[in-house]
This record gives structure tokens, C-alpha cells and sequence, in this order.
């Protein structure tokens, strides 16, 4: 019998801010989410202001994949990149569109 998953959180807003989760940028990337949790805890919030600065691979390969989803759905927005990513694999996941936080939208 097949299990059924817990939706994965893409999106969240803290304190009025949009933040992508690490499963959201591994979508945009095409990267490993590991690796990029692993990026993200070597980022010095008291250097960086909590910026975490990407390898030039990762961004180039999150450019073509940004491409490649506004070919398929004729929008270059993020959340529709991410819808696409997300379908494209499979997941079921929650993407927060209300900038306050509320208004989570099932994919």
C-alpha cells in the first residue's frame, strides 16, 4: 500500500518577509536540497546579513531551468516556475501567494 506524504513547504513569509525554503531553491536550481542546506548553514549571518551567495554552476543552471518553465507555462514568475518544478517530480507541496502569510495554496 502507498503512503501518503505530508505536502512539502515551498514558501513561507516570517515577519512580513517571503523566504524560499531550502526544498524550493533545490526545484529552482536543479540541486541537491542537502547541498544547499549545507551552503546555507556556512553562511555567516553576521558577515552576509543572512545573504547566502551561490556558486556560479548552481545559478546557471537555475537560469536555464527558469527558461525552460517559462517556455512550458508562458509565465516567468517564481511560483509558477515552482508549480512547474514541482509537478514535473511529482511532489505535492504548499506555496504561501498572500504576502502576509496567509492564503496557502496546495500544488
Amino acid at each position: 500500500m502507498m503512503s501518503v506524504s505530508e505536502p512539502i513547504r515551498l514558501t513561507s513569509t516570517v515577519d512580513g518577509e517571503p523566504f524560499l525554503s531550502t526544498d524550493a531553491l533545490s526545484l529552482l536550481l536543479g540541486v541537491d536540497e542537502g547541498l544547499i542546506a549545507e551552503r546555507f548553514k556556512q553562511t555567516d549571518p553576521s558577515t552576509s546579513a543572512g545573504v547566502m551567495l551561490l556558486p556560479e554552476a548552481w545559478m546557471k543552471q537555475g537560469r536555464r531551468r527558469a527558461r525552460e518553465a517559462m517556455a512550458h507555462t508562458g509565465s516567468n514568475d517564481m511560483l509558477s516556475a515552482l508549480r512547474y518544478w514541482a509537478r514535473k517530480k511529482g511532489l505535492d507541496v504548499i506555496l504561501t501567494e498572500d504576502p502576509e502569510g496567509g492564503d496557502a495554496h496546495q500544488v
